[in-house]
C-alpha cells in the first residue's frame, strides 16, 4: 500500500511538471512558468548558439535544429557566426529593429544632410513604404531602401566638393532628387531633363534621377530602357551603377508586375547579374550584386538554391552571411514540408542536412525507419539522435538503440539528447529500475550537461521511476 502511494504522489508530481510544457514562440516575457521549452531552447538563446544544445526537441524551430545539426556533428561556430545567429532569433521572435532594420529610420541620414545645403526648402519626413493594389486587398512594400539613400548623402557629399563653393547647382541636384524620393509612397514625379549647356556631370546624374525616379514611380520597363542606356555610357558616371540597377529593375518588376512575365524577368535579371559578376570592372558592386542573385535563384531555381544553401549551411569555413543564409533556406525549406504531409518531397533526401530536419520533425511512423536506415548506414551522432528522438517503444530496433544511446560519450553534443532518449525507452519498455540507475548517475555525475529545460525532462523521468 505504502509503494503504491508513494508512485501515485511521484505520479501526480510528474503529471504537474509535464503540463507545465508550454513555450511562447514570440518572446522571452510569459505570464506562466515554462518547465520545458518545446519550440525554442532556454535563454539566452546565445548560449545554444555556443553550442549548450541539451535535449534538443524535434518541435524546436528548424532555425534551432539546424544549430544542433551542426553540434551534433562536430562542427561550432565563430563568435560572429554565433553573434549572426542570436540576432537571427532576435528578429524573428521579438519583432524588433534597431534603426538599421526600421524602414522609417533609414531616410534620416539624408533629411539631415540636405539640410546643409544653402536655400534648400523644408521637407517633411519621407515614407519607404508605396501601396500596391491587388485584387480585393492592398498591401505595402518597402519602396526606397536604405542604400537609395545612404547612396543619395554620398552623392551630396561628393558634388558638394566637386562644386566647391557653387551652391546652384548643388541646390538643382538636390530639388531633384527630392522629387526623386516623392515617389517612395506614391505618385508618378519625374524631374526635367537638364538643358544641353549644362556640364556633363550633372546632366549624367539628371538622367541617373530621371531613371531612379521611373523605378519608384513602379514604371518598370522605362527605368529598365533608362538604365540600360545610361550602362552603355561609359563616359557616364553612373555606368557601373546603371548595370546593376538594370537587375533590381527587372527583379522588381518580376515581384509587382503580371504574373506572366516573371519567369522572363527573371531569367533576363539572372542573366544581367552573371555579366557583372564575371567582369573585374564591377568589383566594387560584385557583392551586392552575389546578394541579388542569390534572391534571384532562390526563386528561378528554388530547389537548385536549397541544396545549395545547405551545402554553405554545413561547411566547415567561417561564412559571413550565415544570417542571410539561414534565413533563406528556412524559408525555402517551409514552402516545401508541411505538418500533416507524411512524405515530403525526395528531392529533399538529396541533402544530408535537409534529409535530417525533415525526418526528426516529421511525427510519423516513417521517419523512424528513415532515422535507423540512415543511422545503420552512416553511423553519425546526428542520425542516433534522429531515431532516438522518433522511435516508439515497440519497434524491432528498440534495444539496439537504447545500447547506442547508452554508450555515447559525456564529452558528446549528443550525450544529453541521446540519455535522455534512451531512458525514455527503457521506462516505456518497462525496466524501470535500469532507467532509475541511469538517471542516478546523470543527475549525480552530467548536470553541467544538461541546462534547465532538459533538467525538468529528466526530473519528470525520474519522478515516474520513484
Amino acid at each position: 500500500m505504502m509503494t503504491l502511494t508513494r508512485r501515485l504522489i511521484a505520479l501526480f508530481l510528474a503529471i504537474i511538471l509535464l503540463n507545465g510544457t508550454t513555450a511562447l514562440a514570440c518572446g522571452p516575457f510569459t505570464l506562466e512558468a515554462i518547465f520545458v521549452h518545446t519550440v525554442h531552447p532556454v535563454y539566452p538563446l546565445k548560449a545554444f548558439a555556443g553550442g549548450r544544445i541539451g535535449v534538443v526537441q524535434p518541435n524546436y524551430a528548424r532555425s534551432y535544429l539546424y544549430v544542433a545539426y551542426r553540434y551534433l556533428s562536430g562542427s561550432s561556430f565563430s563568435p560572429s557566426e554565433q553573434t549572426a545567429l542570436a540576432d537571427l532569433w532576435k528578429e524573428r521572435l521579438d519583432f524588433s529593429e534597431d534603426e538599421d532594420g526600421n524602414p522609417y529610420y533609414w531616410s534620416r541620414g539624408w533629411l539631415e544632410a540636405r539640410k546643409k545645403v544653402p536655400g534648400v526648402k523644408e521637407v517633411g519626413d519621407i515614407e519607404p513604404y508605396r501601396p500596391r493594389e491587388k485584387p480585393n486587398e492592398f498591401e505595402n512594400y518597402v519602396n526606397c531602401n536604405k542604400d537609395s539613400f545612404d547612396t543619395a548623402v554620398k552623392v551630396l557629399a561628393d558634388r558638394t566638393a566637386e562644386y566647391r563653393g557653387n551652391t546652384a547647382p548643388l541646390l538643382v541636384w538636390v530639388n531633384a532628387q527630392d522629387q526623386v524620393f516623392t515617389n517612395c509612397n506614391s505618385g508618378n514625379s519625374i524631374p526635367d531633363p537638364l538643358p544641353a549647356g549644362v556640364r556633363l556631370l550633372g546632366r549624367g546624374d539628371r538622367r541617373y534621377q530621371n531613371a531612379a525616379a521611373h523605378f519608384y514611380s513602379t514604371n518598370f520597363d522605362e527605368a529598365q530602357k533608362r538604365f540600360e542606356e545610361i550602362a552603355a555610357d561609359e563616359k557616364s558616371p553612373w555606368h557601373f551603377v546603371a548595370a546593376y540597377m538594370v537587375a533590381r529593375t527587372l527583379i522588381r518588376k518580376a515581384s509587382l508586375g503580371a504574373p506572366e512575365q516573371k519567369q522572363e524577368s527573371l531569367r533576363t535579371a539572372e542573366s544581367q547579374l552573371t555579366k557583372i559578376l564575371a567582369d573585374k570592372k564591377f568589383a566594387h558592386h560584385h557583392a551586392s550584386a552575389t546578394r541579388l542573385a542569390n534572391l534571384v535563384r532562390l526563386r528561378l531555381h528554388p530547389e537548385e538554391r536549397l541544396h545549395e544553401l545547405a551545402r554553405v549551411l554545413t561547411a566547415k569555413k567561417q561564412n559571413d552571411n550565415l544570417k542571410q543564409d539561414l534565413w533563406d533556406y528556412t524559408t525555402l525549406l517551409d514552402q516545401y514540408v508541411e505538418g500533416d504531409d507524411p512524405n515530403p518531397p525526395a528531392f529533399l533526401k538529396d541533402d544530408d542536412l535537409s534529409d535530417w530536419l525533415t525526418t526528426i520533425q516529421s511525427g510519423f511512423p516513417a521517419a523512424a525507419d528513415r532515422a535507423m536506415e540512415r543511422w545503420q548506414t552512416t553511423h553519425a551522432e546526428t542520425w542516433l539522435v534522429a531515431a532516438l528522438s522518433t522511435l516508439e517503444f515497440s519497434h524491432p530496433k528498440t534495444a539496439e538503440l537504447i545500447a547506442q544511446g547508452l554508450n555515447v560519450k559525456p564529452g558528446s553534443a549528443a550525450f544529453a539528447s541521446a540519455r535522455f532518449h534512451a531512458i525514455r525507452l527503457l521506462i516505456e519498455t518497462g525496466k524501470y529500475d535500469e532507467a532509475r540507475q541511469v538517471l542516478d548517475q546523470i543527475l549525480k555525475n552530467n548536470r553541467a550537461q544538461f541546462d534547465e529545460s532538459s533538467l525538468n525532462l529528466l526530473t519528470s523521468r525520474r519522478l515516474l521511476v520513484a
